[in-house]
């Protein structure tokens, strides 16, 4: 993820967003659909995207340090920072979201920006309302890539019954999907204001 001055791409719905990242976990790893369990980011990488939309992954040892990964969309490459290489090998939550972050991008902008660059260039960010920039876009699909709604909302529900606490069930669901505890605080936040976790 990284901290860029931020352009306008069309604007997605958290619901719209979601849709397509099951849409395509449906099709290129309808395991992570069927229960619950890590999403082998790696895979969705360097197989799925590969496949699918031609994307090749370079671990980018010249990267800025503050820059963990970046997608470039006119050469198909995610430049993979020293930290996020060494963050995934060690399975650690920060870089597994990275990696989903770049699928993000990759999935919901990545043909927009290349049908739109030169448009895009002449832009002044500052008018760019937030609905339209891709990083809080990016971060959701990040989010429903790790937690997939079609085997969170059935384990809330199933430890909630339980009796469990906010707190257990959020620790619990950050140990089983690998995430951090923001990313579920954030991803059973929206799925509650939604609806899904009645």
């Amino acid at each position: 993820m990284t901290e860029e001055i931020p352009f306008p791409v069309p604007p997605l719905s958290w619901l719209e967003i979601d849709r397509r990242v099951q849409d395509y976990l449906l099709h290129e790893m309808p395991e992570v659909l069927e229960t619950p369990r890590r999403t082998d980011v790696e895979r969705l990488i360097e197989v799925c995207f590969s496949r699918t939309h031609d994307i090749g992954v370079r671990y980018d040892h010249e990267l800025m340090p503050a820059i963990e990964a970046q997608l470039d969309p006119f050469t198909r490459i995610v430049h993979v920072g020293t930290q996020t290489e060494l963050g995934i090998y060690h399975d650690r939550p920060r870089a597994r979201f990275t990696y989903s972050h770049e699928a993000g991008h990759v999935l919901l902008h990545m043909q927009f920006i290349i049908e739109n660059c030169q448009r895009l260039a002449r832009l002044s960010p500052t008018r760019v309302e937030s609905y339209y920039q891709p990083e809080p876009q990016a971060n959701q699909a990040a989010a429903a890539f790790l937690l997939p709604k079609a085997t969170v909302v059935p384990e809330f529900k199933r430890l909630a019954s339980l009796g469990w606490s906010e707190w257990e069930i959020t620790s619990f669901l950050q140990n089983l999907y690998g995430c951090s505890d923001r990313t579920v605080e954030l991803r059973l936040q929206w799925l509650n204001k939604e609806g899904f976790l009645r």
